[in-house]
């Protein structure tokens, strides 16, 4: 009798762990993850951020009064209380601590934050129109729209309506459009000025507003990190000289003309930077 070879066996797959390497890459968090783990990240940009979009909100209630023409006087003090809370934190991001001297009081009226704090107290008890908050949504705008632009890129979506958010956020974020909104804000914040002169002539607010506010217009003038104020006025002396000396310009109006620039150059700080 011949020997039967045996059929061959097969050892059944086990689910024991094996020691060899992998080369496989941890991929980084995508999606809502990805958005949860920037906002942890960044919590004091994320905070700053619900401000903003916050004060984007009620200012849009205020100009549009969807929730009715009463809680249209009321979205005008949210904005002004949001922006208030606004430049506190990033005061304290600034200068976290108080110090009782004459270098932390000097170094304070430097501080652009602290410039619009005063000016959301100032219009807080001295009331004020729709001039007075466009400054402020623009700069919420405009920081707001930053952030976003991260946390579209952060997320990685390509949703339609995502990447067109990402596309309008890139145009708000270059530095064209950036320029030309810190000079708008910048004319906005001297428009106030005539605005607050009016008021006073009308009855709706004491004769502090106007005198606080110019104190206001000087601290934005000698502004070491905001140069578009200078800037601004710098152009509207300009323009007002061009008006003056035209020739179909009208006696009367060119002496008033140089008298308001001849007044305004005596006001003007005289430390200050010359405006380009």
């Amino acid at each position: 009798m011949s020997d039967a070879q045996d059929p061959p066996t097969t050892e059944p797959p086990t689910n024991e762990p094996t020691n060899e390497p992998t080369n496989e890459i941890p991929r980084p968090p995508a999606g809502f993850a990805a958005v949860k783990s920037h906002f942890m990240t960044y919590k004091y940009d994320a905070v700053l951020w619900f401000i903003r979009v916050y004060i984007i909100f009620s200012a849009f209630c205020y100009y549009i009064p969807i929730l009715g023409v009463a809680a249209s006087a009321a979205c005008f003090r949210r904005v002004l209380l949001g922006n208030a809370a606004l430049s506190a934190l990033r005061l304290h991001q600034r200068i976290p601590r108080i110090q009782f001297s004459m270098d932390f009081f000097r170094q304070l009226l430097t501080e652009d934050s602290f410039h619009y704090l005063a000016y959301s107290v100032l219009f807080l008890t001295g009331g004020g129109g729709s001039l007075v908050i466009m400054p402020i949504v623009v700069f919420s705008l405009l920081h707001a729209t930053t952030f976003y632009k991260k946390v579209l890129e952060v997320s990685g979506s390509n949703n339609f309506v995502l990447i067109k958010l990402r596309e309008l956020c890139s145009k708000i974020d270059n530095r064209d459009t950036q320029t030309q909104m810190l000079q708008f804000i910048a004319m906005m914040e001297i428009m106030v000025m005539p605005m607050c002169v009016m008021m006073l002539f009308t009855g709706q607010t004491s004769i502090f507003v106007p005198l606080l506010y110019y104190r206001f217009l000087q601290l934005r003038f000698t502004s070491r990190r905001n140069p578009y104020s200078r800037t601004m006025f710098g152009q509207l002396r300009l323009q007002l000289d061009q008006l003056g000396y035209h020739p179909s310009c009208p006696g009367i109006v060119r002496k008033a003309i140089s008298l308001v620039i001849s007044i305004t150059r005596r006001l003007s700080p005289q430390n200050a930077a010359p405006a380009s």
